[in-house]
């Protein structure tokens, strides 16, 4: 027996995710002393020798998703005060970053939690319970942890296959039983991840 996502919504199970790819139509790379422009990510990954992971360290990749979620994140908390965000980072030095740039552009402090902390679990519990915004994590909000008020996730993780997908995905699908209920994904526009979005 097979039950998949469209049973477990219409069960109110889960949420119905809403998915947000962000891209970038004019992409300009300098190299030496030669400048190229790729119309898309797709393009710029698959014509250039630039890696996702410098794609995910461009700051403003970054800005537009923060900014993004964060619209997305204000307005849930406007029905649901106690919605929370999820950024999945692609390490420690990464989840830094974008927590400093997530208080630079909208003021709210973040919980950063990544394998170092000795207290991860109690850090993640204690938010679980908490009202707080936003946790940014390095791997270790994953398959298992329920926290069923989050509402919005960035996926900016180096990690692309689909069953890492499925699980960040599945952090924010954990529904509190409201009918209408929905969980928002953004991410960039990544082959990959795209497909496994569709």
């Amino acid at each position: 027996y097979s039950y998949g996502l469209d049973q477990a919504i219409r069960d109110r199970v889960c949420r119905t995710p809403k998915i947000v790819a962000i891209d970038n139509e004019n992409i300009s790379v300098r190299e030496d002393d030669n400048e190229y422009r790729y119309k898309s990510f797709e393009a710029l990954l698959t014509e250039s020798t630039c890696s996702y992971q410098q794609v995910l360290n461009n700051t403003d990749l970054i800005n537009q998703l923060i900014k993004k979620s964060a619209t997305q994140l204000e307005s849930l908390r406007k029905i649901q005060p106690d919605a929370g965000a999820l950024i999945v980072a692609a390490s420690i030095g990464h989840a830094v970053k974008i927590s400093e740039l997530l208080k630079s552009l909208t003021g709210d402090d973040s919980i950063v939690v990544t394998h170092l902390h000795e207290d991860a679990q109690k850090i993640i519990q204690d938010f679980r319970s908490s009202s707080d915004k936003w946790i940014i994590s390095v791997g270790m909000i994953s398959e298992g942890t329920d926290i069923p008020r989050l509402r919005v996730c960035c996926h900016l993780s180096r990690v692309k296959t689909e069953l890492a997908f499925r699980q960040v995905l599945g952090r924010i699908l954990r529904s509190t039983g409201k009918r209408d209920s929905q969980g928002y994904l953004f991410m960039p526009a990544e082959p990959n991840l795209i497909r496994f979005a569709k």
